[in-house]
């Protein structure tokens, strides 16, 4: 039965969002207001936004899901992503913003600056768009559950919703739209984050007590690795804060402020908003693993469904009305933005480096956006949970193939194009050899080689990126000067 309290919460959360959006028109009548803000971009819509999009409806449905499932392990995680944020500025944003420009607004426009090489910014705009594709489809099923689960009606309704919203307004107006709307739902996601902490905490009678009743039933996942293996808690650490500064939606901003003294205090509130988020990813986990052992619940069939079941069972309707809102503004954050960079990649990035720059980009900009949104809700629907196994390689895929070159490219004299092609190359390789192997069991049918002791692929194939990088580099030739 409908919850008329938690549909209502929901109704005016998408026609606020999808109203911003529909606004934005006006101000994104340029490429460079279309794709950058017109790169005016402040620290605080900077710093919401940024945590908005990055925490997305994984940290809000997945992260306390992984706790349920795996104990500390996952802390590991979400904690080292709030500090991958402000070491993405520390390493590459002063270096990346230096760039920004009239005509340098995207990451594969600053490559080219940088390099002076078309290759060089096909193979990142690439490694980009395989990257956004691999999240989509995650983000257009994921929407469509928590739709489905409040409205009552049939999915392929719920999906249509999803699909139209989360299209909509990217499309009228680009990363305007994306940006301001992204604030609206950041603020949702604080607001359910702080609240939903204090009542998880309360029902199990504090932290100590909730890992008391956890330790009874299983004592390694409430210590420091979890029940997984030390490895895999030891390399996600590596992924989720070296990672982070991979994420285009988020590093790309630093080519958006219009003033370099506004990135550090951006950097700050996305940071701390982001440890924050964290604490609902933390708690609400561990809470009803702790009432799971203690027998007041019965365990979990998915363990997704801690979020869900958490939210019907320890918390009154309009707090469950807030946090379902905060779960469908964490998707359509995450997924708004990335139709942006698609879009980008396909309007400006990849058309440029092939020489061949379009007539009436905006015109495009928009029909891309529909494209690409189409493409992806469509392999999603008719593939049903296939889809989001390709999330499993998407925050990957993004890391891999432009950590190094954000990170050595714009510090390392030697680096080149060069090194750029090959270590992306390598990333794409890396990223589809491990997703058959592990996420399709080629490893267990054909006997395919994968990581052991619990180390993250993901961890492998950032690490042979940047050996990549490293090597080819040093082979090639190097002719272009660094920006200061």
């Amino acid at each position: 039965m409908r919850d008329p309290v938690i549909v209502s919460m929901m109704l005016l959360t998408l026609a606020i969002t999808v109203a911003i959006g529909l606004h934005s028109y006006w101000e994104a009548r340029t490429q460079r207001e279309y794709f950058a803000y017109g790169q005016k971009l402040g620290w605080f819509v900077l710093g919401l936004a940024t945590f908005a999009s990055i925490m997305s409806g994984f940290g809000f449905v997945g992260g306390p899901g992984l706790v349920y499932s795996m104990g500390s392990t996952s802390l590991w995680m979400t904690f080292a992503g709030g500090l991958g944020i402000p070491l993405a500025f520390l390493l590459v944003g002063r270096k990346l913003q230096a760039y920004a420009s009239p005509d340098v607004f995207t990451i594969p426009d600053a490559v080219h600056k940088r390099f002076d090489s078309q290759a060089a910014r096909f193979a990142v705009a690439v490694g980009i768009l395989l990257g956004v594709l691999a999240y989509l489809g995650a983000q257009m099923l994921a929407a469509a559950v928590i739709l489905e689960s409040v409205f009552q009606i049939s999915y392929v309704w719920a999906f249509a919703i999803a699909l139209f919203v989360i299209t909509i307004y990217p499309l009228v107006g680009g990363i305007v739209a994306g940006l301001r709307t992204e604030v609206f739902q950041g603020s949702i996601m604080l607001i359910a984050s702080i609240t939903i902490f204090g009542f998880a905490l309360s029902s199990g009678g504090g932290m100590s007590e909730i890992t008391a009743a956890i330790a009874s039933d299983e004592p390694a996942a409430v210590g420091p690795w979890g029940s997984a293996p030390a490895m895999l808690a030891l390399s996600w650490f590596f992924v989720f804060t070296v990672g982070i500064i991979g994420m285009p939606h988020s590093t790309s901003r630093f080519l958006m402020v219009s003033d370099p003294r506004q990135i550090r205090s951006g950097v700050l509130l996305a940071a701390a908003a982001y440890m924050i988020g964290s604490l609902l990813w933390m708690t609400v986990g561990f809470a009803v693993r702790a009432h799971v052992a203690s027998g007041d619940l019965p365990p979990l069939d998915v363990a997704d469904q801690a979020a869900p079941t958490f939210l019907a069972a320890y918390t009154p309707r309009w707090l469950a009305g807030i946090a379902f809102a905060g779960v469908i503004s964490a998707i359509l954050s995450t997924a708004s933005i990335f139709l942006n960079v698609a879009s980008a990649t396909l309007t400006r990035d990849i058309p440029l480096s092939l020489n061949r720059p379009l007539a009436h980009p905006l015109f495009w900009a928009r029909t891309w956006t529909a494209i690409v949104s189409l493409v992806a809700g469509g392999v999603a629907l008719v593939s049903g949970e296939f889809i989001a196994l390709l999330g499993a390689i998407g925050f990957g895929l993004h890391a891999a193939a432009l950590v190094p070159t954000l990170v050595l490219g714009l510090r390392w004299p030697r680096s080149n194009a060069t090194g750029v092609v090959a270590s992306v190359a390598v990333s794409i390789a890396g990223s589809v050899y491990f997703f058959l192997a592990q996420q399709l069991g080629l490893a267990a049918s054909l006997g395919w080689w994968v990581p052991q002791h619990g180390f993250a692929s993901v961890a492998l194939v950032m690490l042979l990126s940047f050996v990549t990088f490293v090597i080819a580099s040093l082979l090639g030739q190097s002719r272009v000067k660094l920006s200061n």
